[in-house]
C-alpha cells in the first residue's frame, strides 16, 4: 500500500507567480540531479517549484510505487519528446538533396520546430494551471507522435515545414510542465533524484534521436525514418499513459494577468537576467550552427561519410553531461561569475579546432566545443533562477524567458549558419559560430561586474 503522506488541506491554491519566493538553495536543489548536473533549460516549466500552499497531498517518496512509476514515465516522455525534436538534424543533407533546396532552407526543418516550441511554452505553462499537467503531457506526446507518422509521407517541402512547426508546438507540452508535475507529486527530499531521471531521458532522447535517424535513414530513407520515430513515439506515449499516475498534488489556479505582466516586466528589466538570457540564446545559436552544418561537411568532399556514420558524432553529448557536472562543482567552489567566461573560452577554442581537416581533429574540436557549451548552459540555467529568487522573485517568468530566448537563438542562428556554409563553406560556419562564442565571452565578462542581488553572489 502506498505510503503517501497527508496534511491538513489549506485554502485554494494561489497562482505560482504570486507565491512567496523560495530560498535560492532550495531552487538549486530542485534543479539539480544527483550527479550535480543542472536541469537544462529545455526542461523548465513556468512553475518550477512546489507551491507553498499545496493541497493535502505532500508528495510520494522513494518507498511508494507511484514514485518509481513517475520516474519511469517521465524518462520515457523525455526520450520521446527530444528524439522527435532533433531527429532531422543529421538528415539535413538528405532533405536538401530530396527537395533540391539549400542548406539554409533545409535547416528550417529543425529551426521551425524549436522556434514553435519556444513560442508555445509561453502559453502552455499558464494553460496547465487550469487543465492540469498530466493531460498536457499526454496530449503533447500523442499529437506530436501522430504528426511524426504523417510527416514521413510528406508530399512536398512546404508540407514538411508546416508539419514540423506544428509538431514543435505540440512538443512544447512536456518541457513546459514536467518540472511542475514533479514538484507537485514528489516530496521535496526526493525531487532531485526524480528530476534527474527525467533529465536523463531528455538527454538520451536528444542523442539517440539523432543517432537512430542516421541508422534508420540508411535502411529505409529519411522520410520513413521520421515515420518510424513517430511510431516509437506513439508506443512511448502509451507507456506514459499507463505508468504516469493521476495527479494528487495539483489544484486549479487562475493566474492573475496583472501580476503576471508585472512579473514579466520585472524579469525583462533586470540587467543581470537579461544578460543571462542573451548568453543562453547566443550559446545555443553557436551550438546549433555547428551541428546543423557538420553533416553537410562530413557527407561531402573530401570525407563522403555515410549518414549513419555521421550520426555517431552526437555521442559527444556524453562529454557534455560530464562537463555540466564538473561546471556545477567549479561554480560552487569558484563562483558562477568565474566559470561562465572560462567555459565560453573553451567553447571558442573548440570551434577554432574544427577548422582542421583531419577527422580526428574535427572530433577533438567537437568534444572541446561540447564541453564548453554545456559548461556555459548548465551554470547559466541555475544562475537565472537563483538571481530571480534573490531579486525580482518571479522565478516562473524568469525560467520561461530563458527558455524562449534559448530556443529562439538556436533556431535563428542555426538557420543563418546555412548562409555561411553557402557563401564560404566550413570557414563561413566557423566565422558565425565563433563570433557568437565571442559574444558569449564578452557578455559573461560584463556580467561579472553586474551587482549581485544576494550575499551568495547571485
Amino acid at each position: 500500500m502506498s505510503s503517501v503522506r497527508k496534511s491538513k488541506a489549506p485554502g485554494p491554491r494561489q497562482p505560482d507567480s504570486i507565491l512567496a519566493s523560495p530560498d535560492p538553495a532550495m531552487i538549486d536543489a530542485a534543479r539539480t540531479e544527483p550527479g550535480g548536473i543542472p536541469i537544462p533549460v529545455e526542461d523548465l516549466p513556468l512553475t518550477a517549484l512546489r507551491p507553498a500552499a499545496q493541497a493535502a497531498f505532500t508528495g510520494y517518496t522513494s518507498h511508494d510505487p507511484e514514485y518509481r512509476r513517475i520516474k519511469f514515465a517521465l524518462f520515457v516522455a523525455g526520450f520521446v519528446t527530444f528524439a522527435q525534436i532533433y531527429e532531422v538534424q543529421v538528415l539535413l543533407p538528405d532533405i536538401s538533396k530530396f527537395f533540391s533546396i539549400s542548406p539554409v532552407t533545409a535547416s528550417l526543418a529543425l529551426s521551425l520546430t524549436t522556434l514553435a516550441l519556444a513560442i508555445s511554452m509561453f502559453f502552455i505553462g499558464p494553460s496547465s494551471e487550469r487543465l492540469g499537467r498530466r493531460p498536457i503531457i499526454l496530449i503533447s506526446l500523442f499529437v506530436a507522435s501522430l504528426l511524426g507518422i504523417v510527416l514521413g509521407f510528406t508530399p512536398n517541402w512546404g508540407f514538411l515545414m508546416v508539419g514540423r512547426f506544428v509538431q514543435g508546438m505540440a512538443l512544447a507540452g512536456l518541457p513546459a510542465v514536467a518540472t511542475a508535475y514533479l514538484a507537485e507529486e514528489i516530496c521535496p527530499a526526493e525531487l532531485p533524484k526524480a528530476a534527474g531521471s527525467y533529465v536523463a531521458g531528455t538527454a538520451i532522447g536528444g542523442m539517440l534521436g539523432r543517432i537512430l535517424s542516421g541508422f534508420l535513414s540508411h535502411l529505409v530513407g529519411w522520410d520513413m525514418t521520421i515515420t518510424v520515430l513517430g511510431c516509437i513515439g506513439v508506443a512511448g506515449t502509451l507507456l506514459v499513459w499507463l505508468f504516469l499516475p493521476q495527479q494528487e498534488g495539483f489544484s486549479k489556479a487562475e493566474p492573475g494577468l496583472k501580476t503576471l505582466l508585472q512579473h514579466t516586466k520585472d524579469v525583462l528589466t533586470e540587467p543581470g537576467l537579461v544578460l543571462l538570457f542573451v548568453i543562453a540564446g547566443t550559446a545555443l545559436g553557436a551550438y546549433q550552427s555547428i551541428l546543423n552544418m557538420m553533416p553537410y561537411r562530413l557527407t561531402g568532399a573530401p570525407y563522403f561519410l555515410a549518414t549513419w556514420i555521421v550520426s555517431l558524432i552526437f555521442l559527444v553529448n556524453l562529454f557534455g553531461s560530464v562537463a555540466a557536472s564538473t561546471a556545477g562543482s567549479l561554480a560552487s567552489r569558484f563562483g558562477r561569475r568565474a566559470v561562465v567566461p572560462l567555459a565560453g573560452i573553451i567553447y571558442l577554442v573548440g570551434i577554432l579546432m574544427m577548422l582542421a581537416r583531419p577527422l580526428w581533429a574535427i572530433f577533438a574540436g567537437l568534444v572541446v566545443f561540447t564541453i564548453g557549451f554545456f559548461g556555459v548552459h548548465s551554470v547559466a540555467t541555475g544562475w537565472v533562477t537563483a538571481r530571480a529568487v534573490s531579486g525580482v522573485g518571479a522565478t516562473g517568468q524568469a525560467s520561461s524567458a530563458y527558455s524562449i530566448v534559448y530556443y529562439a537563438g538556436g533556431s535563428i542562428f542555426g538557420t543563418l549558419a546555412g548562409f555561411g556554409w553557402t557563401a564560404l563553406g566550413w570557414p563561413g560556419v566557423v566565422a558565425i559560430s565563433g563570433s557568437l562564442a565571442v559574444v558569449v565571452i564578452v557578455l559573461a565578462l560584463i556580467l561579472r561586474h553586474i551587482k549581485p542581488l544576494s550575499a551568495s553572489g547571485y
